[in-house]
């Protein structure tokens, strides 16, 4: 994402407040998976919604923004091809740099083997001390400005806002 798209991404999270809480259509519709991907990996544990699980028939899943975060990586590493078992490992490792991403940029580095949590210095030293070889590089500041930028042109779309959308559901009693 270059410069430009990231300020806009800042001012458009800075114009309109981000909702609380995110239901499983609207999940899947920011992250770009199926609802059976977000279903499979709610059931496994891979990534648990945070606001609210899903308990009984009729009951919606809520998640969070860091939530969505955590969605977004892990559908990077799909995308580049590394296994459940990898990424659950990724994940549980960095589970609590999606709580709050830095300004600077961090990256993540996954290989299948191991993860490394660095900043660009530090990533060049690893690359440059040959302990990495064939690795993922994930940057978490990109995935944070996507998500912003594409919550932001969410809240754009007539034909997808409706009154509830953007709000939390009501507990069903």
């Amino acid at each position: 994402m270059d410069s430009q798209n990231s300020t806009a991404a800042k001012q458009a999270t800075t114009e309109v407040p981000l909702p609380r809480s995110f239901r499983g259509p609207q999940a899947c519709r920011l992250v770009k998976i199926t609802y059976r991907q977000l279903d499979y990996w709610a059931r496994t544990g891979l990534v648990v919604p945070s606001v609210e699980d899903a308990n009984g028939s009729g009951s919606q899943r809520l998640y969070s923004y860091s939530d969505l975060l955590a969605l977004k990586f892990v559908k990077r590493l799909l995308d580049a091809g590394l296994s459940l078992p990898s990424i659950r490992r990724a994940l549980s490792q960095t589970k609590s740099a999606f709580n709050s991403v830095p300004e600077h940029l961090t990256y993540v580095l996954v290989s299948p083997k191991s993860v490394y949590q660095a900043d660009g210095e530090e990533l060049v030293d690893l690359l440059r001390a040959g302990r990495i070889t064939t690795a993922v590089l994930v940057s978490l500041n990109s995935i944070r400005d996507e998500l912003d930028m594409d919550i932001f042109k969410l809240k754009q779309t007539p034909d997808f806002l409706q009154p509830s959308l953007f709000e939390t559901m009501p507990k069903a009693v």
